[in-house]
C-alpha cells in the first residue's frame, strides 16, 4: 500500500515537473518572438512585427511587453501573404457560396469582420477575389484569437441582457484590452451601443450603491468613447464632489470622535451640500443634532444656576458655527441667547456703576435683570446688599439734608419692592412714614 501511494506521488511530482517545464519552454519561445518582432518593429516591417508579436502572445498570453507592443503598432488585418502560418490556427470550416455572397460578407459572417476577407483568399489561394461562383467551396481557417474574441463578445452580450451591466462592462473592457486583432474596432456597429449602454448603466448603479470611485471608472470610460452620451458629464461632476465630500465626511467623524462638534457638524453640512444622496451622512448629522440637544441642555443649566458667560458662549457657538440646530429648534436657541446676553449686559453696567459708587444705577441695572429673568437670585441679593449698604442711607440724606423728598419718595418705593430683611424693611417703612408726613402727595 505504501508502495502504491510512493509511485503515485512520484508520478505527480513527474507530471508537475514537466508541466513547469513546458510553461518555461513556452515562455522563453514567447521570449523570442518577441524579440524578433521588435526587431522587425525597428525596421519599419510592422506586418511581421505583429504576426511575430501574436506568436510571441499566444505562447504566452500573460507577457504585458507583447500586449503593450502590439497596441503600438496601427490597427492593420492580417492578410496571410506570408509563408509564416500564425500559430492560432484552430481548425478549418467550410463555406458553400451562395446567390448574393461576397468574400467581405463570407468575412463578417465567420470572422464578425469583412476586412479580414484575405485570410480565406490566402487560404484558398483565389486569384481573383471578385469573382467567385455560386455553389464554390471555399474553406474557412479558423483562427484562435477570432474564436476566443467571439466566446467573449457573446459573453459580454448575455451578460447585458440579463441585466448585469457591470460585468458586462468589464468584459467589453477585457475584451478591448485583450483584442490583438481589433475584434471590436471593426464590430464598432453591433456593439457600440451596447458598449455605452453597460458603461453607462454599470455607472450609475454603482453612483446610487455609493461606490463613487469604480462609478467613475466606468463613467469615463464611456466619456471617452461617446463624451455626449445622455447626462454622463452632470454624473461624472457628482461622482467627483461625492467623492469629495466622503474625504470631508472622513474629517468630520475624526471631529465628531474628538468631541469639536462644531467642526464636525461643519463638515457634516458641507459633505451633504455636495453630494446630498452621500451615505451615513444623515446619520452623522443626526448624531450631532443629539450632541448639539445636551449642548442646549448644558447652556440652559448654565442660564438657570446664573452662570451666564458660559450659557452665552454655548448659544453663541450653536448659532454662528452650526449649520444644524437641535430640535429645540433655531428660535428658542436665538430667544434664550437674547436674554442670556441682555442679562450679561446688565450685569456688566451694575458691577461697573457699583464700583463708580453709582449704587442707584446698579440697583435698575438688577432690576432690569429681574424682568428679564424673576428668579435670578444673584441680582436680588446684590439689591439687598445695596440697600442694606448704601440706598438706604442715601434715602435718608436727600430726605434730611438736601431736602429732595420726591427723589427720597421713589427710592423708597423702589426698595419697598425688594423682599428684604424685616429689620430693613422696617427702616424703610419708618423712612417712607416720615416723607408722608412732610407732604401727602410728595411726587407727581
Amino acid at each position: 500500500m505504501m508502495n502504491k501511494i510512493l509511485i503515485g506521488l512520484l508520478i505527480l511530482f513527474l507530471l508537475s515537473t514537466s508541466l513547469s517545464c513546458a510553461k518555461i519552454k513556452m515562455k522563453m519561445e514567447s521570449k523570442r518572438f518577441f524579440k524578433q518582432g521588435k526587431e522587425y518593429q525597428e525596421t519599419g516591417q510592422t506586418e511581421k512585427a505583429k504576426r511575430k508579436y501574436l506568436k510571441s502572445l499566444f505562447m504566452n498570453p500573460s507577457n504585458k511587453k507583447t500586449v503593450m507592443a502590439l497596441r503600438d503598432i496601427p490597427v492593420t488585418t492580417y492578410t496571410g501573404k506570408s509563408s509564416d502560418e500564425p500559430p492560432e490556427l484552430i481548425k478549418v470550416e467550410r463555406h458553400v457560396v451562395k446567390s448574393g455572397d461576397t468574400l467581405w460578407k463570407i468575412a463578417r459572417r465567420w470572422y464578425k469582420n469583412g476586412e479580414l476577407y484575405p485570410l480565406i483568399v490566402e487560404y484558398n489561394l483565389i486569384d481573383d477575389p471578385g469573382n467567385i461562383g455560386v455553389g464554390d467551396i471555399l474553406k474557412i481557417p479558423i483562427y484562435a484569437n477570432l474564436v476566443r474574441c467571439e466566446i467573449i463578445y457573446r459573453r459580454c452580450i448575455n451578460e447585458f441582457k440579463k441585466s448585469r451591466y457591470i460585468k458586462s462592462s468589464d468584459c467589453f473592457i477585457n475584451l478591448w484590452k485583450d483584442n490583438n486583432i481589433s475584434y471590436l474596432n471593426n464590430n464598432m456597429e453591433e456593439c457600440l451601443d451596447i458598449r455605452k449602454s453597460s458603461h453607462y448603466n454599470a455607472g450609475i448603479s454603482l453612483y446610487r450603491e455609493g461606490n463613487y470611485k469604480k462609478a467613475i471608472y466606468y463613467l469615463t470610460i464611456l466619456e471617452r468613447l461617446d463624451p455626449g452620451y445622455k447626462d454622463i458629464s452632470s454624473y461624472i461632476e457628482r461622482c467627483n464632489d461625492c467623492i469629495k465630500a466622503e474625504a470631508i465626511l472622513k474629517t468630520g467623524i475624526g471631529g465628531f470622535e474628538t468631541k469639536d462638534y462644531v467642526a464636525a457638524n461643519k463638515d457634516f453640512g458641507e459633505a451633504k451640500r455636495l453630494c446630498s444622496e452621500l451615505k451615513n451622512v444623515d446619520k452623522w448629522i443626526d448624531k450631532v443634532k443629539r450632541e448639539y440637544s445636551i449642548l442646549f441642555e448644558k447652556a440652559r443649566n448654565y442660564y438657570e444656576r446664573e452662570e451666564y458667560d458660559q450659557a452665552e458662549d454655548i448659544l453663541k457657538d450653536m448659532i454662528n458655527h452650526a449649520p444644524v440646530l437641535p430640535s429645540n429648534g433655531t428660535k428658542e436657541v436665538a430667544a434664550l441667547l437674547e436674554k442670556t446676553e441682555e442679562i450679561n449686559r446688565h450685569k456688566k453696567r451694575g458691577l461697573d456703576s457699583e464700583n463708580q459708587k453709582r449704587y442707584e444705577e446698579a440697583f435698575d441695572e438688577y432690576s432690569k435683570i429681574l424682568n428679564i429673568n424673576n428668579n435670578s437670585q444673584w441680582a436680588g441679593d446684590r439689591q439687598k446688599r445695596l440697600i442694606e449698604e448704601y440706598l438706604l442711607g442715601i434715602a435718608k440724606r436727600k430726605l434730611d439734608e438736601e431736602m429732595k423728598i420726591c427723589e427720597s419718595h421713589k427710592l423708597v418705593q423702589k426698595m419697598l419692592s425688594v423682599d428684604a430683611k424685616e429689620e430693613v424693611l422696617r427702616k424703610i417703612n419708618i423712612l417712607k412714614q416720615k416723607i408722608e408726613a412732610i407732604t401727602m402727595n410728595p411726587c407727581p
